[in-house]
């Protein structure tokens, strides 16, 4: 899986990069028929220094359709683990759907 990430006002600590690689790994899990350069993966956070939230999005692009989540959080870490949870969620929602209807959808 291809990974972008675009940050405004602030730079990716390691922490949150390894975190991000982790959620990353992860989430090859769910898309075992993929090739590996496939699924393309789009985060963009932003910090808004006068609320001290940081907001963002992230973006799976998929042959079928695209999944999106947004998220805003006081800690950047904590707003790619809401981010990843809706996507992770919605992934699961589409794999159940294929199942029904296709059957031969995503595995």
């Amino acid at each position: 899986m291809i990974y972008k990430i675009n940050t405004d006002n602030f730079k990716l600590s390691t922490k949150a990069s390894e975190y991000l690689d982790s959620q990353t790994d992860k989430l090859k899990r769910y898309l075992p028929d993929y090739a590996t350069d496939l699924p393309l993966l789009q985060v963009s956070i932003r910090h808004h220094e006068k609320r001290q939230v940081f907001e963002g999005s992230m973006v799976l692009h998929l042959p079928q359709q695209s999944l999106a989540a947004h998220f805003s959080a006081p800690d950047v870490i904590e707003g790619l683990k809401i981010g990843f949870g809706k996507i992770e969620h919605e992934l699961s929602t589409l794999k159940g759907k294929h199942f029904i209807n296709e059957g031969d959808g995503l595995r």
